[in-house]
């Protein structure tokens, strides 16, 4: 049976910050197992969905200060996914918290995807260990392989971003005149794809900034799909976007062996590659976004029918 997942993301709560008024932004990661995920090799086990470029850094609250708290808005605060099958099915959930200062945003959006991808590649090298220590209890072992992603994760955001600064950019970031967004922390969600309540906190190393997010994990199995056009867009969508990304992996791969004219030709590739990239993503982001206009007008129809019912009867008024 297929179950409709989603990350519920709420509000964020600013516990303590250090800078008098912060201007905070998440890059929420979902990611998945399922019947039709696990048998594929390497990174492609994981199904992911990410932010879209115009969700990457969405400021939820402008000098936000400690006992302040702000709604994280749709669609970036409800990443979902539909998992099919019920014989090995498993839902992650991660989310990074930074702190906006002049990052360019192209070297942001770098940044970002390269967070999604790289985040995919860690879980998927340490997916069967992760799920053992949540099942099994072990937050010993479970807090070092957290650890372990977070660093890979970091240094794979921190490089991509850095490579896109422009020559002058990384020479005025070097001479302190430009000042990069900060990285503060991230949180993670492990378990089965079904109801639970989330509360995630994520701080940053010397644990003097610290934010709390609340909300929810949804499950709900799925009977007749009203909006299977759409459904099946945005499974197109995503597919197209994995495609390109594991297109890019590959390319990078292979770059660290190439020779200097070799080098020349991966790099234009991957130029392209990213640009690929980006309209992928905006496809992706309107195809979720047309998947939940119609869940909506169905809910507001099944609404409306609810309120009209007469004597047992059903009148739905168009």
């Amino acid at each position: 049976m297929a179950v409709d997942v989603t990350a519920a993301l709420q509000e964020l709560h600013c516990v303590r910050e250090t800078e008098n008024g912060s201007e905070p932004y998440i890059w929420p990661v979902l990611l998945w197992v399922d019947d039709t995920t696990i048998h594929n090799p390497g990174d492609e086990m994981l199904g992911v969905r990410g932010p879209v470029l115009g969700d990457a850094r969405v400021v939820l609250k402008q000098s936000m200060k400690a006992g302040e708290s702000a709604p994280i808005p749709f669609p970036l605060g409800a990443p979902g996914a539909r998992l099919e099958g019920s014989m090995f099915t498993y839902v992650l959930l991660v989310v990074a918290l930074f702190d906006q200062d002049e990052t360019p945003q192209s070297a942001m959006w770098a940044g970002c995807k390269a967070f999604s991808s790289e985040l995919r590649t860690a879980i998927a090298q340490r997916f069967l260990r992760l799920k053992a220590a949540v099942d099994q209890g072990d937050d010993t072992e479970l807090q070092r392989l957290i650890d372990e992603i977070k660093a890979q994760v970091r240094a794979a955001a921190e490089s991509a971003t850095w490579d896109a600064l422009t020559g002058w950019q990384k020479t005025r970031y070097l001479l302190g005149t430009l000042n990069l967004d900060d990285y503060v922390g991230a949180a993670f969600y492990a378990g089965k794809p079904a109801p639970a309540q989330l509360d995630l906190v994520l701080k940053s190393d010397n644990e003097s900034e610290e934010y709390r997010i609340t909300g929810s994990m949804e499950a709900r199995p799925v009977a007749i799909d009203l909006c299977q056009a759409q459904a099946d867009a945005v499974k197109a969508a995503q597919a197209a976007v994995n495609g390109i990304e594991g297109q890019i992996t590959a390319a990078k791969a292979r770059y660290q062996d190439a020779s200097p004219a070799e080098k020349s030709t991966i790099k234009a590739q991957l130029e392209r590659l990213n640009q690929d990239l980006d309209v992928a993503m905006v496809a992706l982001d309107e195809a979720l976004r047309a998947l939940q206009s119609c869940r909506d007008r169905w809910a507001e129809l099944a609404e409306i029918r609810s309120s009209s019912s007469v004597g047992g009867v059903g009148v739905l008024n168009l």
